[in-house]
């Protein structure tokens, strides 16, 4: 009899509830007989690759899929796709579904170049898609982007340089290089995933991009270019303060200074993604009754998210034909906690 294929989906994870609807996912996909799907979650970990080593560590499967928590594979033939694609390029010992090609500055996240993959910024859902440049499975890159690293072999996470959530992607390429193996893209026809990643900040980047580029000094050379300048770190800490003014009002049940001042800054989707959210929701109350329909959502600002984002995910399920979704939503209608325009306003900005 053959030996049961295992593949490890490995998430580092900080939100339970998003955590649970990535594996809403996993546990959706066509899983041949020969195989054996895991997913593991490293709660709280210090660091990226802190939490990967320790669920590297902990599985004997052959396969391990890397995953950030709020990205949702739509394809449910991934197993056995992404198997065979290991299996017809065994030069590749990672694969991932965006990437592309590194400047000697080591700057990443603005140089992808290669791949597909739905994505929803603080202001839409984009459809990020590269023009097929082969017609093979794969395209060898520099690096693939970190929210999917797919492995076929065990490589420790360099944790004892990069101990915060930057850089341990493009640093794990690196060491595979180091041992010989090839990095790549997987074309797609239609993206296998969803990466519902909001706003990225961004403002520890280049702190990690001078350790990359030291630890890669022979590729590699640390310039002063600031991924983020002290006007939008200034910028950010705004978002911050408006952000602690808004709860404070909510937990005085102050919802019209709330609504006014999520008026003001519908133009300022960058500030932060708890802001973002706040105005989505401010949105959707609009078309759904206005002000008084605001503290439907919750007594706090992560009670209010968390129905957000319960309302996106089930509304994402329904359109995957999953009936319990669509029960929710019509709870939610018939309650008048939704209005069908509200759930209009959901699927142009999620959908």
């Amino acid at each position: 009899m053959q030996d049961k294929v295992k593949m490890a989906f490995i998430a580092c994870v900080n939100d339970d509830r998003v955590a649970s609807e990535c594996a809403w996912y996993i546990d959706r996909l066509n899983v041949p007989e020969n195989m054996e799907i895991d997913f593991i979650t490293i709660k709280d970990a210090p660091s990226m690759c802190a939490g990967y080593n320790a669920a590297m560590k902990s599985t004997d499967a052959t396969y391990k899929v890397y995953i950030h928590q709020d990205v949702f594979i739509l394809n449910r033939n991934f197993p056995q796709d992404l198997v065979r694609v290991f299996e017809e390029n065994k030069q590749y010992g990672i694969l991932g579904v965006i990437g592309g090609f590194l400047p000697q500055n080591g700057s990443g996240w603005d140089h992808w170049s290669v791949g597909a993959t739905y994505a929803v910024n603080e202001k839409k859902k984009l459809d990020l898609r590269s023009e097929r440049m082969t017609d093979e499975d794969v395209v060898e890159t520099d690096a693939v982007d970190g929210m999917l690293i797919a492995t076929n072999e065990d490589v420790p996470w360099r944790e004892d340089v990069f101990d915060g959530f930057d850089f341990y992607d493009l640093s794990q390429c690196e060491e595979f290089k180091r041992r010989g193996y090839k990095v790549g893209v997987i074309m797609q026809d239609e993206p296998w995933c969803i990466h519902d990643c909001g706003l990225s900040k961004l403002t520890s980047y280049d702190r990690y991009r001078e350790k990359f580029c030291n630890e890669y000094s022979d590729k590699y050379r640390f310039d002063e270019y600031y991924t983020v300048s002290p006007e939008k770190e200034e910028m950010y800490k705004l978002g911050l303060q408006f952000l602690d003014t808004i709860e404070e009002a909510i937990g005085m049940e102050n919802y019209e200074f709330v609504y006014r001042v999520l008026a003001e800054l519908k133009d300022r989707r960058e500030l932060d993604n708890k802001l973002n959210a706040l105005m989505d929701i401010r949105e959707i109350c609009e078309v759904n009754g206005g002000v008084g329909a605001f503290p439907l959502f919750g007594n706090s600002v992560n009670e209010m998210i968390g129905r957000l984002n319960e309302y996106k995910f089930q509304m994402r399920r329904e359109a995957l034909g999953d009936e319990s979704a669509e029960d929710f939503l019509r709870s939610e209608l018939d309650a008048g906690m939704l209005s069908q325009q509200g759930i209009d306003y959901l699927k142009r900005r999620f959908m």
